[in-house]
């Protein structure tokens, strides 16, 4: 990835790092729990699919030519 210095400092830009987005699992998780069991979250919204894991190569290369944002891999049934 390349990032213009001019922008960083002439803009004042910052780069931070994080870690799935900064969530603290203890405060966070409990809360968007709370918010999809009240339906005011629609997770399912969010996932294009499901495949098996054996399927992980496929669900990767769908990604990769954005044809898929979020898969949930499952066991071989």
């Amino acid at each position: 990835m390349q990032i213009p210095a001019y922008e960083l400092f002439h803009d004042d830009k910052r780069l931070t790092g994080s870690f799935y987005g900064g969530i603290s699992m203890h405060r966070d998780l409990p809360a968007l729990v709370g918010l999809w069991r009240a339906g005011r979250l629609p997770v399912e919204r969010l996932i294009d699919g499901t495949a098996e894991l054996a399927a992980i190569n496929e669900v990767v290369e769908a990604q990769q030519a954005s044809h898929v944002v979020r898969a949930i891999l499952t066991p071989a049934s």
